[in-house]
């Protein structure tokens, strides 16, 4: 006859193997029932976006295989990432957020082997979180280097209307129309944070001659750089911009360039060509201490990025497309600081950035700046300094200096 205690142990293993089977049949049950959902996987190769539906319990193998037809990838050369993660077999899709609620977007990317020669859309391993993260710093450096050249060219045009302008150095107006012929530059440098760290530089150098209506054209050429983590771009561009004035508050301005960008991954480098475009519409107000000026402006650019593939790394393909809404409003001092000649300025300015990709889709952006800095007569020119804290995207701003001079002949 049993014991007691064999009495007690087999009931507690009894206990414990029920407590088991209910476990079990409830997993089992809830991963019978796991709602199915539908994800978007973007395949860079076909530029197309296939939907397929999913558990939060599906492995990665299974979304590979599932994945090989419609995007021609075999499942050996396949790479899957999300948030600039790779996803690796094994592992359950709820793992990296994915089907449990709102998810990052999801590449399909193929692995080849460096110097494979074939230049299409395709993925070095290894290099994945770098690769995709350039997508995202090209239309970062083609925005921060046209809108230098925006606010620097149409600056121009307000000044010599007597007017002050977008954000940036503005220039004052200069004598008459005696000596049209104006010669200037304006640069700076600011230092980037955020999303990765870096740093930007950009030197417009322009000419342009004043009617005797007061009409404005004029000639520029520019050079932008930037370093955003591993990536480097370069651009040197020419365009025209001009303006004349409406009435005796209000002044119009647009400007039309072409720029040679460059972009640099890890050695690898891809070169594309970028057409830019601006106008702007800026009224002002005369208080009793300050001109307060408001200024609308819409600009843009597009530019097409090459498939490049190089000894250490792969550069995607892609055709960006920007549109870019802002309006500033300037209060300029009317008395100079001292004896300077100078007077000081605030500048605020907010925006809206439309950015489509065929890579990234579409993605609309706010930016913001605040600028603060003295401009006036200095020697035989006009200058202007400024000190500036801007928003370039949400996850990336940037603080630096600016300065500008103009001298007629």
């Amino acid at each position: 006859m049993l014991s007691r205690c064999s009495v007690s142990v087999f009931r507690a293993g009894v206990l414990r193997l029920a407590i088991a089977l209910v476990t079990f049949a409830l997993f089992a049950a809830h991963a019978g029932t796991a709602a199915a959902v539908d994800i978007a996987v973007h395949v860079p190769k076909i530029r197309q976006i296939i939907y397929i539906d999913v558990t939060p319990f599906d492995r990665v193998e299974d979304v590979k295989a599932r994945l090989a037809g419609p995007s021609g990838i075999p499942v050996s050369n396949q790479v899957l990432t999300v948030g600039h993660r790779e996803m690796y077999d094994g592992v359950q899709l709820l793992d990296y957020g994915v089907g449990a609620g709102p998810s990052e977007r999801i590449y399909l990317l193929e692995l080849v082997r460096t110097g494979s020669g074939d230049g299409g859309p395709i993925l070095v391993h290894d290099e994945g979180p770098a690769l995709i993260a350039i997508v995202d710093q090209t239309a970062i450096f083609g925005s921060q280097s046209s809108a230098a050249i925006t606010d620097a060219t149409l600056a121009r045009v307000f000044a010599q209307a007597g007017r002050t302008g977008p954000s940036g150095p503005v220039l004052s107006t200069m004598g008459g129309t005696d000596a049209p012929l104006t010669f200037w530059s304006s640069g700076g440098v600011m230092a980037l944070s955020g999303l990765v760290s870096g740093d930007a530089h950009d030197l417009v150098i322009g000419a342009d001659l004043v009617s005797a209506s007061g009409s404005v054209i004029g000639a520029y050429a520019a050079d932008s750089r930037m370093t955003l983590g591993t990536t480097k771009g370069a651009s040197r561009a020419l365009g025209l911009y001009g303006g004349f004035g409406i009435g005796d508050d209000w002044t119009v301005a647009a400007q039309i360039g072409l720029a040679r960008a460059r972009f640099e991954q890890s050695g690898t480098a891809a070169e594309s060509l970028r057409r830019m475009a601006a106008v702007a519409l800026s009224g002002n107000v005369t208080a009793s201490a300050a001109t307060v000026s408001t200024t609308v402006t819409l600009s843009g650019f597009t530019q097409t990025i090459p498939g490049v593939t190089g000894p250490a790394a792969t550069i995607l393909p892609d055709h960006i497309r920007e549109t870019r809404a802002e309006i500033a409003v300037r209060a300029t001092a009317l008395h100079p600081l001292w004896q300077t000649g100078l007077s000081p300025f605030v500048d605020v300015s907010a925006g809206s950035v439309l950015t489509r990709s065929d890579l990234r889709g579409r993605d609309r952006d706010t930016v913001a700046n605040l600028t603060l800095g003295l401009s006036g007569t200095l020697g035989a020119g006009s200058a202007s300094v400024a000190l500036t804290s801007a928003m370039l995207a949400p996850d990336l701003r940037g603080a630096g200096i600016s300065a500008a001079y103009a001298l007629r002949f």
